[in-house]
């Protein structure tokens, strides 16, 4: 199982997250970074739908933090 997130702001995000993939789970889940021109894209992959789901929400929370903290 895989899906695709895509975020824009690639700099200061990609290495956000290149820091954090170190400590994923690799065993039923994973992602890979790739940094775009202008964006940053989230590969996830997934040996079933709950662990698919876990880490989508995780980097899809912290992409949230990191757009309110934008804001202030």
């Amino acid at each position: 199982m895989q899906i695709e997130v895509i975020a824009e702001n690639p700099n200061l995000l990609f290495r956000a997250f290149k820091a954090e993939s170190a400590h994923t789970q690799k065993d039923r889940a994973s992602y890979s970074i790739r940094k775009g021109k202008s964006s940053v894209t989230f590969d996830i992959g997934a040996k079933d739908a709950t662990a698919l789901r876990a880490t989508s929400d995780s980097i899809i929370k912290l992409l949230i933090v990191h757009e309110k903290m934008q804001k202030l």
